[in-house]
């Protein structure tokens, strides 16, 4: 079970993926707006971050610029979940430190809920350890 906060502003979009999280055993927390969402980011010790783009008061790109500058939230994995397909949004949210980035129209919930499962088992493996060099 992974901690998810959902910063999402449609009422249809972040029920349903509070829903399907909550049906695969995570404890969900969800904000309507980029604010709302650095301020629960920063109190609430998250497994993964589901950031929309496209959001009132502060859009999803300066909400990431934010989480990743700030040392409580810096490490904590950010996956776009948006159904925006700007090349230049991309290239932009994954420069940023973006961990994965996902097309609400391309995916099922469930499928999305793989997607965050697989980053989340991937961020538990240790990094190998660097090779000796030989002298």
């Amino acid at each position: 079970m992974a901690k998810v906060l959902i910063i999402e502003d449609d009422p249809l979009m972040f029920r349903m993926y509070q829903k399907v999280f909550q049906l695969a055993n995570h404890q969900v927390v969800v904000t309507t707006n980029g604010e709302d969402g650095i301020s629960q980011a920063k109190e609430g010790d998250f497994a993964v971050i589901l950031l929309d783009v496209m959001m009132p008061k502060m859009n999803g790109l300066d909400v990431l610029k934010q989480l990743k500058a700030d040392h409580a939230t810096e490490a904590t994995p950010v996956i776009i979940l948006t159904n925006s397909v700007s090349d230049k949004v991309i290239k932009a949210a994954m420069s940023m430190g973006a961990t994965e980035y996902i097309l609400k129209s391309d995916h099922d919930p469930m499928d999305v809920v793989k997607i965050v499962e697989q980053v989340l088992e991937k961020e538990k493996k240790p990094a190998p350890k660097p090779k000796a060099a030989k002298s």
